[in-house]
Order: C-alpha cells, then structure tokens, then sequence
C-alpha cells in the first residue's frame, strides 16, 4: 500500500527517548516541565514496556525504524505542553518532516 503523505499526531517516534523521559519523571531527575506525577510516569512505562517486551533494544530498534520508513510527505502536529510525548521525544523526526504544526506555547 502506498501513501502519499503522513499526518502524525503526537507520534512517539521515540520510544526509548520517551522511556527515558519517563524514568526521569520516576527518579525525579527529569528537567522537562510540565512533567507527569511519578506514579503517572511509572503507569505509562509499564503500558509501554508491555508493548515492547523486548526493553530498551526493542524501543531502540523502533525509533530506527521510524527514521528509516518515514518517507514522503510528513506533518507532524504536536503539542507544546504535551506531557505524555515532549518535543524531545520528536528530536528525530521533527527534521525529517516537511511541515511541522506545535500547539500552545513552549
């Protein structure tokens, strides 16, 4: 099947960077603001480690992944304030876009 553009809202493209962001919040060494609560943070990591069973290696490969296949025409709209996938968790993928849309202010 071929597409001619990509419209993400809100993609975790990386999954690692965000499992990261995520221990931060539960360690309480995360310098993102807003940020979730740590017990927050410690549900939507275990939501997303059941979804990669295969840890880090797997989150790892997927952000590669993302990269590799996101071809074509992508807008990528985001949210400023967005706890559950900060800009940062787009670091990658924001370039690669053709348009990019970030609402609310940072």
């Amino acid at each position: 099947m071929d597409f001619s553009f990509t419209l993400a809202l809100c993609p975790v493209a990386d999954p690692l960077a965000r499992a990261n962001y995520l221990r931060a919040v539960i360690n309480g060494t995360s310098e993102i603001e807003p940020r979730h609560e740590p017990e927050r943070a410690r549900q939507i990591l275990a939501s997303q480690l059941s979804y990669f069973p295969g840890g880090d290696d797997q989150m790892w490969e997927a952000a590669g992944l993302v990269n590799e296949f996101a071809m074509g025409m992508v807008f990528i709209v985001a949210g400023a304030q967005d706890k559950n996938v900060p800009l940062h968790v787009l670091s990658k993928v924001i370039p690669r876009a053709n348009r990019t849309l970030v609402l609310g202010r940072a």
